[in-house]
């Protein structure tokens, strides 16, 4: 799977030939809800995608928020979507709208979408600061109805989670391929992470390369989700460690990761759900992370038993493949969604 993931993250670099025909313009700023204590640099890169002719028309847009996946930066996850985003667009299959990714990126290569007390509030961060530094500076329609919020891979994660958060803020929801919907599989109690990261003694080593995933991957959940200035290297606790009779469970720890957790947040988020305009989930039936294939299974069944619309689909793909490709999921499945159900000027989402 790491020549996978490695061949993937090359593809990021490569954009794929189309003409380029829309705008991408890139902000660094500095925001207060990121001050940390953990190291992370609270100035954040932010990428917005204007399609075509946006600079001769005083039309206002509506806005998708798209969340990158783990250790993918905002311009990179940009450059494979803007080729995407100018063939949909210019042929008049989409109609135009305003595209704009937010850095999500940290030492340990993702934030997880949390309010953390080491790493910063990247939940306000998101759904706050970013959208009213898009509202200020671009010509975009303000209500939520007119506002979705997008994610692949762990970017789906985030969508998900802070959807159920602030619905007042994103109407429209679209989730692909999201991993830790509950921690079962891979990123369960067996899960190869939990077992490794006890091993580890540095960042450095955790993050050279992609040798160490599954450990790097606890170990940004834990910083996010629960940590603990009293417990270097990582400062930060999780749920299962291993223990003479093998893994265990921290109990305490475990909650902490569940209230972050988009299935076990359900009966306390449910309402919030319902407040969605429209909430999309696909993953691939041969998704690399078996954790996503249970978690989205789990979560769909969930939602229908509680009564709250959704559209699911699990296609035949893996966690990696048809997804950035001219004719793969973003283009012929997400953007769709979106462009019939976002509110625009003169009109309502259907």
């Amino acid at each position: 799977m790491r020549r996978t993931i490695l061949c993937f993250l090359l593809a990021l670099l490569s954009p794929l030939p189309a003409a380029a025909t829309g705008t991408v313009e890139h902000h660094v700023r500095t925001f207060a809800s990121l001050q940390n204590s953990g190291g992370e640099n609270p100035e954040r890169s932010i990428s917005v995608y204007l399609p075509t002719g946006y600079a001769t028309s005083d039309e206002p847009l509506p806005v998708v928020y798209f969340l990158p996946g783990f250790g993918s930066t905002d311009r990179e996850l940009m450059q494979q979507l803007q080729p995407i985003l100018d063939a949909e667009m210019d042929s008049g299959r989409v109609q135009p709208m305003i595209v704009v990714v937010p850095d999500h990126t940290t030492l340990y290569r993702g934030s997880y979408f949390a309010n953390s007390s080491l790493t910063g509030n990247w939940i306000d961060y998101t759904a706050r600061d970013v959208v009213d530094f898009v509202q200020e500076r671009y010509r975009t329609l303000d209500a939520r109805e007119s506002r979705a919020l997008v994610g692949w891979s762990s970017g789906a994660y985030g969508a998900l989670k802070i959807g159920m958060l602030h619905p007042e803020v994103f109407a429209h929801v679209y989730s692909m391929s999201p991993g830790i919907l509950t921690f079962t599989e891979d990123f369960g109690p067996q899960g190869s992470g939990f077992t490794r990261a006890p091993q580890i003694e540095s960042r450095e080593h955790l993050v050279d390369g992609w040798d160490e995933l599954y450990a790097n991957l606890v170990v940004a959940m834990g910083r996010a989700f629960s940590p603990n200035p009293d417990h270097p290297p990582f400062y930060a606790d999780l749920p299962f460690v291993p223990g003479d009779q093998g893994m265990e469970t921290n109990e305490g720890v475990l909650r902490l990761w569940e209230r972050n957790a988009p299935l076990h947040m359900l009966d306390e988020y449910e309402d919030n759900l319902r407040e969605l305009d429209s909430l999309g989930l696909e993953w691939g039936r041969n998704d690399d992370f078996p954790n996503v294939i249970d978690g989205c299974r789990k979560f769909s069944a969930e939602l229908e038993r509680r009564g709250i619309e959704h559209r699911a689909q699990e296609y035949l793909g893996t966690h990696f493949d048809r997804i950035f490709e001219p004719d793969g999921r973003v283009a012929t499945q997400l953007l769709p969604f979106l462009d019939r159900r976002l509110e625009r000027a003169g009109s309502s989402g259907t």
